[in-house]
Order: C-alpha cells, then structure tokens, then sequence
C-alpha cells in the first residue's frame, strides 16, 4: 500500500518488515518489552541514517505520539485480536470481514503515527551522527529499552541489529 505521500521513514518501515524474520523480532520486543514496534522503526530509520539519539530525545518522540498511540492504535489492535481469537456464535466468516477492515484502519493509524514522528524529525535536527549503521541502532534500541525500564529479547535484539547491518551495507 504505497502512495505518493509516504514518507521515507514509512516506506523503510514497509522495507524493513517485510525482511524474513523482522516480523517475529519487532512483535517480541513489543509482546515481552511494551515496545510500539512504530517507535522501534523510527529509531531504526535513524539509524539506517547515523543517527543515534539521547535518552531526551527519544522521549521527546515517544511523548509526540503516545496519546495518539495509546488511544487509537492500541485499542484497534485489542479489537482485531480479540476478533481473532474468539468467534462465540458469530460467524467465523463475518468476523473474519470485520478483522480484515479492522487490520487495514490498524495499518492506516500507524502510518498516521509514523508520518507524526517523520514530521516532528523533519521539523528539528536530532540526534548525534555515527559512522556505523549498527552502533547507532544498538545505541537507539539501548536508549529506548532504558526508558521503557525493560529489555528486549536478546536473540531478537541481536538479529534486529545484524539485519540492519546486512540490508544497509
């Protein structure tokens, strides 16, 4: 689902998950750690780009979307699970429909909170230049694995980290 709007952070993002893998790994951090797998590809773009940033300016990101976060994305993604998981007496066909439209308005805010974080980077110049793709995304995840008081599953850290470095080179 591409258009002329997207932006380079939305399009990378698209890229990037699309990666054998990447999927499992952004869902872990966000099942096990309370990632917002959106959070994690911006900080990744960054990184595609350098750029690591500070404790402050992560949150500074995270504050810019949150409320957008917590009060549609969130609660789009509870209804097409609980959809997912349980049909009781409705018929599996017509819950199927609705979880599809469900996914497809799940997918639409999430690029409304990419294109927010897109636009709040574009506005300002952040972050601190690195000369190693990998040390800037291990610096970013490190960053936001402090401010969520969490880690990420390490395996899935890792392979995060070497895919990047292996796409980017």
């Amino acid at each position: 689902m591409k258009d002329f709007n997207d932006t380079p952070l939305w399009l990378f993002s698209l890229n990037f998950y699309s990666v054998e893998g990447v999927r499992e790994s952004l869902l872990a951090f966000q099942d096990f750690s309370g990632a917002n797998v959106n959070i994690v590809l911006f900080l990744l773009w960054l990184a595609s780009r350098r750029k690591s940033l500070s404790l402050n300016e992560v949150d500074e990101f995270i504050g810019s979307t949150n409320s957008w976060n917590k009060n549609v994305v969130i609660p789009l993604r509870k209804i097409r699970q609980t959809l997912k998981q349980n049909d009781e007496g409705i018929v599996s066909e017509n819950s199927f429909l609705l979880r599809e439209k469900i996914k497809i308005l799940e997918f639409e805010a999430e690029k409304i909170e990419q294109r927010a974080l897109f636009d709040a980077y574009n506005i300002r110049s952040f972050g601190k230049f690195q000369t190693e793709i990998g040390a800037a995304a291990r610096a970013n995840l490190k960053t936001y694995e402090q401010l969520l008081e969490t880690s990420f599953p390490e395996p899935n850290f890792e392979f995060i980290v070497e895919t990047m470095v292996k796409r980017l080179h």
